[in-house]
């Protein structure tokens, strides 16, 4: 209905709960903006209109989201409204907050490597964290997904994550580091440059074709392959799906660089906020994986279609 007839409906959102966090990664400021979140009751109400607007899948990100003390409400009204709800976390606060998680469809823990490697992006003991993360919530039957960025030092260690991806029965799935500091302007110490991180999709194709358990699409991965110079893919976003940040403001999705346009649900309500959003055509900025992937299965490649789980937002 979306693609054919126009009809607006975000059967898929990302939602940055918080800009807290307990990690300082090497190519992320998140934690250094002084944002407002929502409260409990009106991130509730919106939930409820997000489902009566016909949204099956919520993800939830931040900073890190497990830092909210209403997490376990949030996702038991998620639970209640039958949307689906997935947590991507950095690990760290997944032991106190696992009862809050039983029912998600995904808990997306970030990973980049092996030890030493994850430690000097991420913080000294966080590897330690996203295992124990990952164990936890194994034991317990939650859906686990490794979330990957390709950066300047790991784009040689993927094979870590694929393997621990498979030791879990899981999945992972890559994405570049950008340019600049994630939600700020400073130049990314982290950025890649661009012959090893074609090279790294270059391996992550020949694994996925071998049967390793990546995330993203042929598809997706042959855009990826071009970066930094990537193609323009036709943007679904503010048509089935877009992104809310902490305060509440509604955006076709979370790059920074471009799509400034944001309504808040404060002033207009969820409902005009989305449908105020304006309809790209096209973006040659792509550079989220999960996004990617619905773009593309929103221009009908075969492939993405095929792959595609609605709302796998990371």
């Amino acid at each position: 209905m979306a693609k054919f007839f126009g009809r607006r409906m975000p059967l898929a959102v990302s939602w940055l709960l918080t800009a807290r966090c307990n990690a300082r990664c090497a190519y992320c400021a998140i934690w250094r903006l002084d944002s407002e979140e929502l409260t409990t009751q009106e991130v509730l109400k919106t939930l409820r209109t997000m489902r009566r607007m016909g949204t099956l899948r919520v993800n939830f990100g931040g900073g890190e989201p497990l830092m909210r003390d209403d997490i376990g409400a949030i996702l038991a009204e998620c639970r209640r409204l039958g949307i689906g709800a997935a947590v991507n976390t950095n690990g760290i606060l997944v032991p106190d907050r696992i009862e809050d998680l039983k029912t998600l469809t995904a808990l997306n823990i970030s990973l980049d490597g092996p030890a030493p490697v994850h430690d000097a992006i991420r913080g000294k003991g966080s590897h330690a964290a996203v295992l124990r993360a990952a164990r936890l919530a194994s034991d317990r039957g939650i859906p686990i997904r490794f979330l990957c960025t390709i950066s300047s030092r790991n784009s040689g260690e993927l094979g870590h994550v694929l393997e621990l991806a498979g030791n879990f029965n899981a999945d992972a799935l890559f994405q570049p580091a950008t340019a600049t500091r994630l939600y700020g302007e400073a130049e990314n110490p982290l950025r890649p440059d661009p012959e090893s991180f074609r090279k790294s999709v270059a391996m992550l194709l020949a694994a996925k074709r071998a049967g390793a358990p990546v995330a993203n699409s042929r598809a997706g991965l042959l855009v990826l392959g071009r970066w930094p110079d990537l193609p323009v893919v036709p943007c679904a976003g503010g048509r089935v799906f877009c992104a809310v940040e902490p305060a509440g403001y509604v955006k076709i999705c979370n790059d920074m660089r471009c799509h400034q346009a944001r309504y808040g649900i404060r002033e207009t309500g969820f409902r005009r906020a989305f449908r105020n959003l304006p309809r790209i055509p096209g973006c040659a900025r792509c550079e989220c994986a999960a996004l990617l992937e619905i773009n593309l299965a929103f221009a009908l490649n075969p492939d993405a279609v095929r792959h595609l789980r609605i709302g796998t937002l990371a």
